[in-house]
């Protein structure tokens, strides 16, 4: 499993990327997934959220 952290405005991202494809519930856009990549997002808050890629990315770009 390969992963990495990245720190930016509204928390923390711990992006994953394992063997096989898992089922889970992106907390974010608010739809079941199933994908090899899951991305686990500790919000300022403190609320941990499970989120997909795409919401990963969408987060970052908003970065720029």
């Amino acid at each position: 499993m390969k992963t990495k952290t990245i720190k930016f405005s509204q928390g923390t991202l711990n992006y994953s990327r394992n063997e096989n494809s898992i089922e889970f519930h992106c907390g974010r856009c608010n739809s079941d997934k199933k994908s090899k990549i899951v991305v686990k997002w500790l919000t300022n808050e403190g609320i941990t959220k499970i989120i997909c890629n795409g919401c990963y990315g969408l987060l970052l770009s908003k970065e720029k």
